[in-house]
């Protein structure tokens, strides 16, 4: 979850992941937290780890 403050370092029409986001706040000193995820997850933010998801779907689940 995040601020709706954060949305304003999110540059428009460009890639930009979470990693890269933290790093900018952690460098702003701004305040985060993390949550452990133990269950599956892959990011689906470009094509290829999109499809790789949808082949694995069945494997996983």
């Amino acid at each position: 979850m995040l601020d709706a403050q954060c949305l304003k370092l999110i540059p428009n029409d460009e890639f930009y992941d979470m990693p890269t986001l933290f790093k900018k706040l952690i460098q702003s000193d701004e305040n985060t937290i993390s949550f452990p995820i133990r269950e599956y997850w892959l990011d689906i933010g470009r094509m290829d780890e999109y499809e790789k998801a949808n082949n694995e779907y069945h494997e996983v689940f």
